[in-house]
Formats: structure tokens, sequence, C-alpha cells
């Protein structure tokens, strides 16, 4: 697989492939809907992602809502309500990283019998990383997923130019 190498075409790679998953759920959504039963099996897939979809819009919306009223509470001067708030935040925000590190903790030592256990220590970054960037990727790339499902849209992607590496691990 290649890896993009630059944090804006990751970025692009990350919405491309948040666009074709919208579309792919807005595409079979109803269908799996009306025919469950012949559907079973793409049934925990099609909840998987309408969960994923929903929480990514709750995310942002709350954290919108969380950044006014902090905004709100410091221009009136209540820091007190502004300390607590980042305070609680911190605190579900570290049981979030605790139960991530557990899940990618037990991915590291059955993947290759441990031998990946080094990239333990990144993965609290990793972790919020992907927990803000996949959901900002499925909210702003939605509208375009819905134009391309009612055919006003195009889902063609430009790959991205990459560096030709030798033998050697030289660009």
């Amino acid at each position: 697989m290649n890896v993009p190498e630059t944090f804006h075409d990751l970025y692009r790679q990350r919405k491309r492939w948040a666009q074709g998953g919208s579309e792919v759920w807005l595409s079979n959504f109803l269908k799996v809907f009306r025919y469950p039963w012949q559907y079973r099996f793409v049934i925990p897939m099609l909840t998987d992602t309408t969960l994923s979809i929903i929480w990514s819009f709750f995310f942002w919306i709350t954290s919108i809502i969380f950044i006014i009223t902090m905004l709100s509470f410091a221009i009136t001067g209540n820091y007190e309500r502004v300390w607590h708030g980042i305070v609680m935040s911190m605190i579900f925000v570290n049981f979030q990283l605790i139960a991530g590190l557990f899940q990618v903790l037990a991915a590291l030592i059955l993947d290759f019998n441990g031998s990946k256990l080094r990239y333990l220590i990144f993965s609290p970054l990793y972790l919020l990383f992907t927990w803000i960037v996949n959901p900002l990727t499925i909210v702003t790339t939605f509208h375009k997923a819905i134009k391309t499902v009612t055919g006003h849209g195009s889902g063609k992607w430009i790959s991205p130019e990459r560096k030709v590496v030798d033998n050697n691990g030289k660009f």
C-alpha cells in the first residue's frame, strides 16, 4: 500500500475514504432496511457505519458547543466554570485514551507476537489524531457524498504524485 508522504495528502486520502464510505452507506441503507433478511450479513457493517457517521456529527457539534460555552464563560469572567469545563473534559479524554491504549496494546500483542510493542508509546497521539481527523473528514465530505449519490457530484479521485524510491531506500 502506498502511504501518502505529506499530511495534506494523508488528509485528502482520508477525505476520499470518508466520502466513499458515506456514499456506500447512502446507497445501501434503504435497501438493507427494506430487506433485512436478505442483507442480514451486511447489517453489522451498516450499523457500525451508521454509528460512526452519527458519532462524527455529534463529536463536532458538541465540540463547537463546548468551545462557545467556554468562551462565553471566559468573556463573562466566570473562570471557575472555564477551569471546571477543561478539567472535566480532560478526565473524559483520559478515560478514552486509556480504553484506546488497551485496544492498541491487544492489537500489538496479537500482531506478530508482540514484535511491534515499541509503537505503544505513540498510540495515545495516534488515537487523538484519528479521533479528530476521521470525524472531521466524515462531516466535511458528507454533503459531497449526498451530491454524488443523487447524481449531482463526482466520486472521481486523482492520485497524488509520489516520489520514486530506489532499491537503497533513497529518493
